[in-house]
């Protein structure tokens, strides 16, 4: 689970509990995955600002999904840091979440 700006959450639903799923789905517009997508680790994307998404250039079909929510997504390939379990937030280590 990742929360977007604009109270956008990319999320698996199946990996949730249904009470804290409807917690989430009063607080957040939900952009949901698949479970093929979340154990490839989609749902971990960088939020460069209030406006940008950086996601893994494989996961087109998030993009747009993303797209759809009024944000900008750049596409990179980040299959290195994937190969060795890490992905944006390993990488990036913000020291302040927005």
């Amino acid at each position: 689970m990742t929360i977007l700006p604009g109270r956008s959450l990319l999320i698996h639903p199946g990996a949730f509990l249904p009470d804290d799923l409807d917690i989430l789905k009063s607080q957040f517009n939900m952009i949901e995955v698949t479970e093929a997508e979340a154990l490839a680790m989609a749902t971990n994307v960088f939020v460069v600002n209030p406006e940008t998404v950086v996601l893994h250039s494989g996961f087109d079909h998030i993009a747009k999904l993303i797209e759809s929510e009024g944000l900008k997504v750049e596409l990179i390939n980040y299959s290195e840091p994937n190969a060795l379990l890490g992905s944006f937030r390993c990488a990036t280590m913000p020291l302040a979440r927005l």
